[in-house]
Formats: C-alpha cells, structure tokens, sequence
C-alpha cells in the first residue's frame, strides 16, 4: 500500500485519472483553494456521491495545495494546475513526482527542466513505489 498525494484542480480529472488507486492505497488530495460560498461549480463538494462511490475519502481531501516541501508520500502526481505544477514540483522529490496533463506545452517544459510525466498507467507508476 503506497501513500499517494495528488494536486488537482477538477473533480473529473482527479476521478477519472485515480479512482483506480483508491482501493488499494491511501490516496490524499490537495485541491485548488476554493471559498465556502457561491455556485457549486466554484467549490468542491464534499458530498459529491462520486467521491464515494469511486473510493476517494474526503478526509483526505485539502483546500489549498499547502506547503508541499512538509508532504510526506511515496509517489506524488500533479495536474498541470494551469502551469502551476512547475512551480510545486520544485518543493517535491524529483524522482518521486509525475506531471499528469493533457496540456502539451507544461509536458514540454516539465521535461526540459527534468521533471517525471505521466506517460503511462499511474498504476504502474505506483506499483514501482509500493511497499
């Protein structure tokens, strides 16, 4: 069982891209910072019966992306959070923290300055860092 925190900034991409981790790992989310007021589209909604359904623990959840260089996990993934991961995947362990995103130009500078994409199973991925 691997410790697994990711940083994302949709509820439909953190579904689809790790629900299939859920079941066998500790799967931590650190969510963009969202207020308590509002549309539901501008907050994350704890209740959202998908959560649920695809195995996600909403105590594990986090408003805000917090200090990452205090994180403690085995295998980080990061969103490209509109090019925002290239600047918390400085504070991460380089060979421990994979960008997931479909956007081609945070692919493209990632892997010029060196950093992990995920260009594969993330489940692969875990599975070379589970105990």
């Amino acid at each position: 069982m691997a410790k697994i925190v990711i940083y994302e900034d949709s509820e439909n991409d953190l579904i689809s891209r790790y629900a299939g981790l859920t079941k066998n790992h500790d799967v931590y989310v650190r969510h963009e910072r969202r207020g308590n007021f509002g549309p539901s589209s501008l907050r994350w909604d704890y209740g959202d019966k998908r959560f649920k359904i695809n195995g996600f623990n909403t105590d594990n959840f986090q408003n805000g992306y917090g200090d990452p260089s205090q994180e403690s996990a085995d295998v980080y993934f990061l969103d490209g959070l509109r090019g925002f991961c290239l600047e918390i995947i400085e504070k991460l362990p380089k060979e421990r923290a994979f960008i997931n995103t479909d956007s081609s130009s945070i692919i493209q500078e990632a892997k010029q300055r060196g950093y992990n994409v995920v260009e594969g199973s993330v489940k692969d991925i875990v599975s070379r860092f589970s105990m």
